[in-house]
């Protein structure tokens, strides 16, 4: 009887362990938003406190103390048999190696660190799985790995292209036809964005709720014109925006001076080509908005196409918004 029992627990493994799951199933989230599957009541916290913090994502609404987000923005999940499984975006902690109905579906990771596994398409599609690695202390594992996770997490969801909430349908094909006839390059903008202005000078895409507003503005400037310094670049964004958007108060929309605010002015690659970022933060001045913002440059023969995007939302997570408009800038094609 006893080893019938155990080949019978051993045949249970060998299936758990090559168990072909359905991952045609269409994955959800949000932008930046990421599952943590653990049945630890304190490990959302480890995740959303500790580890690697953006400095440009301050914690605006707790100032004049100096907080930064995460990259990301974490769940947690302890019900293995639920939908929940089907996130985009998911992270499992894994103590010395246990199984569990979550890790025996972790077969043929497409990269391996000393520490953490990345899975593709386990239960939904497109889908990255990460499995932390550790031994007898999880917060360390995960501060010493953090920063190459999110980063991992971050090329992988911007190789997913817009999705699920946010997927293009035929008014994202309506704006890229638009974009492609006033501009000469392509854009995929989610269809919860309605065009605000239309004309030889610029585009105009808002997203306006209750609880938030953010911005899409395309435009164009000649390669002469491409700034030279951050000093410049703030310039031209303060004049551009000023320039082309008009609030109730009338009042101005800067680059915010505050020191509290991260800013800065670099080359980056997106969807394979040079381009370059200025990012940080503005202010309405007189009130108390404020937000993050990006100003994309990708250049197109004699000019530079240009893509400011902003947000403004209190209270909520900044890496959501970050991680859309890194996502738009991306379906940039030429």
């Amino acid at each position: 009887m006893r080893k019938f029992l155990a080949l019978f627990a051993a045949l249970n493994l060998l299936l758990a362990c090559n168990k072909k799951t359905d991952n045609t199933t269409e994955s959800t989230g949000l932008p930046g938003e990421v599952l943590i599957i653990t049945d630890e009541s304190q490990d959302l916290e480890t995740f959303t406190n500790l580890g690697f913090r953006d400095s440009l994502l301050i914690d605006a609404d707790i100032i004049p103390k100096t907080v930064y987000e995460s990259g990301l923005s974490f769940w947690k999940s302890e019900f293995y048999d639920g939908n929940d499984k089907l996130a985009h975006l998911v992270i499992v902690p894994c103590e010395d190696n246990a199984n569990n109905e979550f890790t025996t579906d972790l077969v043929n990771p497409t990269s391996k660190n000393n520490e953490f596994e990345i899975y593709e398409n386990v239960w939904a599609k497109p889908q990255v799985v990460v499995k932390l690695n550790f031994e007898d202390d999880l917060k360390s594992a995960w501060i010493r790995n953090s920063t190459a996770i999110i980063s991992e997490i971050n090329k992988r969801e911007i190789s997913f292209g817009l999705r699920g909430f946010f997927a293009a349908n035929g008014r994202s094909s309506e704006y890229t036809q638009l974009i492609k006839s006033k501009l000469g390059v392509n854009f995929t903008i989610p269809p919860q964005f309605i065009p605000q202005q239309s004309d030889s000078a610029i585009l105009w895409f808002i997203q306006d709720t209750r609880n938030f507003y953010q911005h899409i503005l395309l435009s164009k400037i000649s390669k002469a014109e491409f700034p030279n310094s951050i000093e410049t670049a703030e310039k031209q964004r303060n004049e551009f925006i000023n320039t082309h958007i008009k609030n109730v108060e009338k009042t101005k929309i800067l680059v915010s001076i505050s020191p509290h605010f991260k800013k800065d002015f670099q080359e980056i690659t997106i969807a394979g080509k040079k381009a370059s970022i200025m990012q940080g933060w503005y202010s309405e001045e007189s009130t108390f908005r404020r937000g993050i913002f990006y100003r994309y440059y990708f250049p197109h023969g004699e000019e530079y196409i240009i893509m400011d995007a902003f947000a403004f939302a209190p209270s909520m997570p900044k890496s959501r918004f970050k991680s859309l408009f890194g996502i738009i800038a991306n379906s940039f094609a030429e």
